[in-house]
């Protein structure tokens, strides 16, 4: 059936499962919470004592799950709602639906897709009535063929109350930094990821970390730190970037012809990258100005520029140099050969096509963390938003 099709006949009847069965874990991080699943509950026991050690003051919940109705459940978007270490963004005020509740009771949910299939929404209900009321409403079909369920939660483990979590939002908060990037199409996007991962392989060792990270091109960095309430920045600025990429005509920047690959010794952040020509560039992402105009949520906006241009006070005055990294590392005094070892080894593209915009955070509050090899779950950085273009 067609996309004209689904259109004009309509809600596609959900489909009733009463069949499927995960044990959960919702746990409260600083801005929002995260959902893990399991098969057994012994897995999810384990993960749950983990998690205690861990991180003993956050809120922790675990339960057992049932999907009793759903919509859409092979969904392209759906990427497999309940697989293990799922990650779900969500703003603060939701998780006191589950902080507000005991052992043994029982929570009706409904779990979908938001905010362009970038994340998942989980709501608590008082009954399952309400609960269905809502998954009959429609409101599946915002997005097109989106995931939707309706799910019973028996709460079998909880710890700490809603007051902690409170204070995690408190208006003293820090500023919360935030980037916005071009994600390169699949076959780019893999065969960019192949130079990133092997040259990560070839030279980390004992004495040097040189991270793994996603292929991307920033546009603008800076931080959401102008209101007390870091939901409200958040919806406003995923509407922007919204409004941002509808505007949007040419979704492919060609790679510098002379001397495309190059490097920055002095930051760590362009320690070795690959220049694009910004013919063809959003407007935005050449212009300060316009780039605060478009993005007001954003405080201490900066473009992509150049590092050798730091020294200008004057952000309005350093040269924009848009770019993907090969390589992240804080040793100015490394790898000398490097950009001839690029050149030499590995095929790039010349012209890279984008596929998304994405809005991206470091969990720990800094960037340079990924410098950090490390198995704390504090030291990632999280996309917390995904438009498609």
């Amino acid at each position: 059936m067609g996309e004209g099709q689904d259109k004009q006949e309509g809600i596609i009847p959900p489909k009733v499962t009463g069949s499927t069965v995960k044990y959960l874990i919702f746990w409260a991080r600083t801005e929002c919470y995260e959902m893990h699943s399991f098969d057994q509950p012994e897995d999810a026991q384990a993960f749950f004592r983990e998690l205690s050690t861990k991180i003993p003051n956050y809120f922790a919940c675990l339960g057992k799950a049932e999907v009793i109705e759903e919509q859409y459940p092979e969904s392209a978007i759906q990427d497999d709602l309940f697989s293990s270490s799922d990650h779900v963004t969500d703003i603060p005020r939701r998780i006191k639906d589950f902080t507000r509740c005991n052992v043994g009771e029982t929570l009706w949910l409904t779990v979908h897709l938001f905010g362009k299939a970038s994340y998942y929404r989980v709501i608590r209900y008082p009954d399952v009535e309400k609960a269905r009321a809502f998954f009959h409403s429609g409101f599946g079909e915002v997005y097109e063929k989106m995931f939707f369920c309706v799910v019973k939660f028996t709460v079998l483990e909880v710890r700490n109350s809603f007051w902690h979590f409170a204070t995690l939002n408190r208006p003293e908060r820090k500023p919360y930094p935030v980037a916005i990037w071009l994600v390169p199409a699949q076959e780019q996007q893999g065969q960019i990821q192949e130079v990133i991962s092997g040259l990560a392989g070839e030279h980390s060792n004992s004495s040097r970390y040189i991270p793994v990270f996603h292929p991307h091109v920033t546009l603008f960095t800076g931080v959401l730190a102008n209101h007390d309430d870091l939901a409200e920045e958040l919806r406003a600025l995923f509407g922007q970037v919204d409004k941002f990429c509808a505007r949007q005509k040419q979704e492919s920047l060609a790679v510098k012809e002379k001397k495309p690959v190059d490097q920055r010794r002095a930051k760590w952040s362009q320690f070795l990258f690959v220049v694009l020509e910004t013919n063809g560039a959003p407007a935005e992402a050449l212009d300060l100005k316009q780039a605060i105009n478009t993005f007001p949520a954003i405080s201490n906006l900066n473009l992509s520029t150049d590092a050798n241009d730091d020294r200008l006070e004057d952000p309005a005055e350093r040269h924009v140099m848009l770019h993907f990294s090969l390589m992240y590392n804080a040793n100015s005094s490394d790898l000398s050969n490097i950009v001839e070892e690029v050149t030499n080894k590995y095929t790039l593209p010349d012209r890279i096509a984008f596929e998304a915009i994405q809005i991206v955070t470091p969990r720990s509050g800094d960037w340079k963390d990924i410098l950090t090899k490390s198995g704390d779950v504090n030291t990632n950085w999280d996309v917390i938003y995904t438009r498609k273009l």
